[in-house]
């Protein structure tokens, strides 16, 4: 026999060894790595099962504006979502979204009664609850830029 696999019954009492076998080696060596094999997996995994998701707040503090479709993608994203919103959004009221930790890009587009406004918010970084308070402001930056059009009144 092999003395690397085997060790006698008398070694064993002698020296107070346990008695290996090529087989008890293969079957530990099968259950460490079915174990090591799953801790991978679970933990690699743990990212799909423990995102976290934080709520986005958008709060209409315009006077006059109304807040008709909300859009997000992140920046990794060359589609923009589906409109977002319910309904309008009245100043002074707010529409909640739940999203995953990640930098988007948020398009929000108000109205009155002669324009539309289209706002682009850049490299808006998601890794806590937020508000965007959304008004129109000629003179918006850090990242926002500001669209205005006139709405077509022929019908």
């Amino acid at each position: 026999m092999n003395p690397i696999y085997f060790i006698s019954l008398k070694e064993h009492k002698q020296f107070g060894l346990c008695i290996i076998s090529k087989y008890n080696i293969m079957k530990r060596i099968i259950y460490i790595t079915v174990f090591l094999a799953a801790a991978v997996i679970f933990t690699g995994c743990d990212s799909f099962w423990n995102t976290s998701s934080h709520y986005v707040n958008f709060l209409n503090t315009d006077d006059f504006k109304y807040i008709t479709s909300i859009y997000y993608k992140e920046m990794s994203d060359t589609q923009w979502s589906k409109d977002q919103t319910v309904t309008d959004i009245y100043p002074g009221e707010d529409q909640t979204l739940l999203l995953y930790e990640g930098i988007y890009e948020f398009e929000i587009i108000m109205e009155d009664e002669s324009y539309s406004y289209t706002f682009y918010y850049e490299d808006i970084s998601v890794y806590n609850d937020m508000t965007i308070e959304v008004f129109y402001d000629e003179f918006k930056g850090d990242g926002i830029k500001v669209v205005k059009k006139p709405k077509n009144t022929e019908k």
